[in-house]
């Protein structure tokens, strides 16, 4: 391996090369929690408005029944993002002379990084697929070679919903700002937790922004409703999210509403939409929802120790083909605090 770089340093080098989140994780399941084992046990729970009982001081306290809660244990799927990388072949360049000024050991430390951001982007990517099928339709189903696996959250049948005649967004008697009302109501009613962001598909914000009663609502002479002023989204470093727009606020609503375009390659190498277009999501961003990962074992490199961490990398040399291969191991799952405090519409 280049520099003479060990699955350890590997590992840690990976974990430290930063990738922006996608929209879904970064506003609902942005904490991550780490375990040493295969298996998870995922703590759910639904409703919890119970008001706690009055008691004379001269009697014991009363028992009160844990409603909704709900404890599973889970063995995360496994990802194994596989690379070929040139690091190696370019170390081997000593003798190429560069008009960059970098020699053959800077150029070989460049590719890797380079190799190492696109294992933690695959697997970013792969987590934002997870959390956008957990917030739209109450599960998500693990498949690829050798797994084929459902994760049921056990979303209410009510919080998925299909808007259809003049209900839908496109139609000109709809009243989306009355919608977003009577949804966030519901779910804070039935969990608890009022929902204060929305993100929308992009059929879905177009029809939004261009509603009548949205645009009369947010006339620049009424301050009540709040203030739409589409901007670009910034990730932690300053950089633009590509396909990422703040739209605005609803103020009387306490909520944030975003707009999310994004695609993925498919496993046949079809071009797919990674948030629906027609769809919207609302749901609470510091409700406690984050990824849980699993511990990695990798027998050849840790021998009889677990890795604790997001990605563990390794890499390997094969003489047919005579390639240098990375791949990362990991093993996240989407946790949410309560499925039933998101609320997903197909709005067109």
């Amino acid at each position: 391996m280049p520099l003479g770089l060990g699955s350890r340093e590997l590992t840690q080098q990976t974990n430290r090369v930063y990738v922006p989140q996608g929209l879904i994780t970064r506003l609902f399941f942005a904490e991550s929690k780490f375990y040493d084992t295969k298996h998870v046990d995922v703590v759910t729970t639904k409703g919890g408005r119970k008001l706690a009982p009055f008691v004379s001081p001269k009697i014991g306290g009363k028992v009160m029944r844990k409603e909704g809660g709900k404890v599973a244990t889970y063995e995360p799927p496994m990802l194994k993002p596989k690379f070929v990388t040139e690091a190696d072949s370019i170390l081997e360049q000593q003798g190429v002379f560069s008009a960059d000024g970098m020699d053959a050991s800077e150029r070989a430390a460049e590719q890797l990084i380079e190799d190492e951001k696109n294992i933690r982007l695959s697997v970013t990517r792969r987590k934002e697929h997870m959390a956008v099928s957990l917030v739209t339709t109450g599960k998500f189903t693990a498949k690829g070679d050798g797994v084929e696996e459902e994760f049921d959250y056990g979303m209410d049948a009510n919080n998925v919903e299909i808007l259809t005649g003049t209900a839908l967004w496109t139609d000109a008697a709809s009243d989306p700002l009355n919608d977003l009302g009577t949804w966030r109501d519901d779910v804070f009613k039935a969990t608890g937790k009022a929902p204060n962001a929305v993100v929308m598909g992009a059929s879905v914000s177009s029809a939004f922004m261009s509603n009548d009663k949205v645009v009369k609502a947010f006339d620049t002479r009424n301050i009540t409703v709040g203030e739409l002023r589409p901007q670009i989204m910034l990730d932690d470093d300053g950089n633009e999210l590509d396909g990422v727009t703040y739209i605005g606020k609803i103020t009387q609503l306490g909520i944030d509403v975003y707009s999310y375009v994004d695609y993925y390659e498919d496993e046949n190498g079809t071009v797919q939409e990674l948030f629906p277009s027609d769809r919207l999501v609302m749901g609470r961003t510091n409700a406690g929802g984050h990824f849980a990962h699993g511990g990695v074992t990798d027998k050849k490199e840790l021998g009889a120790e677990v890795f604790v961490g997001e990605v563990f990398v390794k890499s390997w040399q094969e003489n047919d083909p005579d390639d240098e291969f990375i791949m990362g191991k990991s093993r996240p799952l989407p946790v949410p605090s309560d499925i039933d405090s998101f609320k997903s519409v197909k709005a067109v």
